[in-house]
């Protein structure tokens, strides 16, 4: 994660992407690095459902008309359209449609999976208030992969080659249904990690699914497999030259100048530690400390200046205790 500028990670976990890539210049600066690279690059992509030129997410309103859509298709309720969807990228018969052939749902387990999908959608969407359903939403529908070659990936998926098939559903839905929607809404990615280790391949996949909210049970993603399999490709892979991805990925991450951050903290913790033996003590102290009884000793301003100091001074000392314990457990992390 130290390899990830917080500017990014934040709007992959919270926000649109796309949008912001068009807003923020060193977020669009980074990402379009990652799109130039000019050898095979093994890393983590994202793709979003948003519109072709605003790059603005589907309302509640069209993602409910894009699932409907999508129920009839699989549903072999309306041949017409599913004609319109099957065609939309590639070439379909109207006589194989009418035979209840379907391009993006071929076997029953897809189909089973699918309406797992559509009910967490139902679910997400239902949590939104109804005032709101005109709106672009915040987060677009996502998938997130690995990709040995990750910018070559992003394009198997937008031509629709060895592609998730929910994802490919929504994406020719959308294409087909254009003027309904108001607007072509499309797929697009980006990478958003560079793996520079094998070992790190499985667990960032993972790792990026579940901050990108991507899988079908959150409602707002179209990965319906177990997040980490694609990535165990990379296992064993003699094929990168990972020495010469791990340079350029510390050369162009944050990677280096978050880890000199940590390290600061955990300096500044090392010198508190040195002070928690006689922290305790004043702590002991304080709590112990009787207050006359006497209203003739202390007068009721010089009383409550007292009892203010006494508390800001535990309330202090209680904080420097707690930086220690957020540094031991950030220590600890690391092996030190």
């Amino acid at each position: 994660m130290a390899a990830v500028g917080i500017d990014l990670l934040r709007v992959i976990a919270y926000g649109n992407l796309q949008l912001k890539k068009q807003q923020d210049a060193k977020i669009r600066a980074q990402l379009q690095y990652w799109r130039s690279r000019p050898h095979r690059q093994p890393g983590i992509y994202m793709l979003e459902l948003v519109h072709r030129d605003t790059k603005q997410s589907l309302s509640v309103n069209q993602l409910k008309f894009v699932l409907r859509k999508a129920i009839d298709y699989v549903e072999l309720r309306d041949h017409n359209a599913a004609f319109l969807i099957d065609n939309a990228f590639k070439r379909t018969s109207a006589a194989d449609v009418l035979n209840g052939a379907r391009r993006y749902m071929k076997a029953p387990i897809q189909s089973q999976t699918f309406f797992q999908f559509a009910h967490h959608v139902e679910q997400m969407c239902a949590k939104i208030p109804q005032n709101r359903w005109d709106e672009p939403m915040a987060q677009p529908m996502r998938e997130v992969g690995y990709g040995q070659y990750a910018i070559g990936r992003i394009g198997d998926h937008n031509s629709h080659n060895s592609s998730n098939y929910l994802m490919g559903l929504f994406d020719a839905i959308c294409k087909a249904f254009e003027q309904e929607l108001g607007g072509r809404y499309t797929i697009i990615g980006e990478v958003i990690f560079q793996c520079w280790d094998e070992e790190q391949c499985c667990p960032a996949e993972e790792l990026f699914t579940c901050i990108a909210q991507a899988d079908i049970a959150s409602g707002r993603g179209f990965c319906h497999s177990d997040a980490g399999t694609t990535a165990m490709k990379a296992e064993g892979d003699e094929q990168f030259d990972w020495d010469e991805i791990r340079m350029d990925a510390l050369k162009t991450s944050p990677y280096l100048a978050n880890m000199r951050v940590e390290l600061k903290v955990i300096q500044q913790v090392k010198e508190l530690q040195d002070q928690l033996p006689d922290l305790e003590a004043r702590l002991e102290e304080l709590a112990n400390i009787e207050l006359p009884d006497d209203d003739d000793d202390l007068d009721e301003t010089a009383l409550q200046n007292r009892l203010n100091s006494q508390q800001a001074e535990i309330a202090r000392n209680e904080n420097i205790m707690d930086v220690l314990k957020r540094g031991d457990q950030l220590m600890r992390r690391l092996g030190i």
